[in-house]
């Protein structure tokens, strides 16, 4: 009984360390992705080496939740779990969530349906557009079409 006392202490004791271990990996592990997150955005931020004004997109600011000796929250900070609340108005006003979709397809389809007559307006009248342009279009409605889906 004495043996198995002290190998269930020694077994008690390794679980322990074993789950501190994998306590502190996991918030290494947390801690590293936001660093690269950061970074990513530092880089890709409006001010860095790297920003794509076509490939920004709409940032959200919140008060932060620091305050200072005034008790005054000084700070804005980006909102990442920033959220249009569009279902939440629709159900409100009894249009249902069903709505969204429709009304997201309808305007992809009239958006869709411009840029077709434009080109062919084009092709008609001469003004013919530059390969790059056609691309772009092209690049364009994918973009909608995959952003649909």
């Amino acid at each position: 009984s004495h043996i198995v006392q002290q190998w269930s202490i020694r077994r008690r004791n390794e679980q322990q360390r074993n789950l501190k271990l994998a306590k502190q990996r996991r918030i290494h592990q947390t801690h590293v992705e936001q660093e690269w997150k950061d970074r990513g955005k530092y880089i890709d931020g409006e001010r860095g080496p790297w920003w794509n004004e076509n490939d920004s997109k709409e940032r959200h600011w919140m008060l932060s939740d620091r305050e200072n000796i005034h008790r005054m929250r000084c700070k804005l900070i980006e909102n990442n779990d920033f959220n249009t609340h569009e279902e939440a108005s629709r159900l409100r006003d009894n249009l249902g969530i069903d709505s969204i979709a429709e009304s997201r397809k309808s305007l992809l389809e009239e958006s869709l349906k411009k840029k077709n007559l434009s080109i062919q307006q084009e092709t008609l009248y001469g003004n013919s557009m530059d390969e790059q342009e056609l691309l772009a279009v092209s690049n364009e409605t994918q973009s909608l079409l995959l952003e649909e889906k």
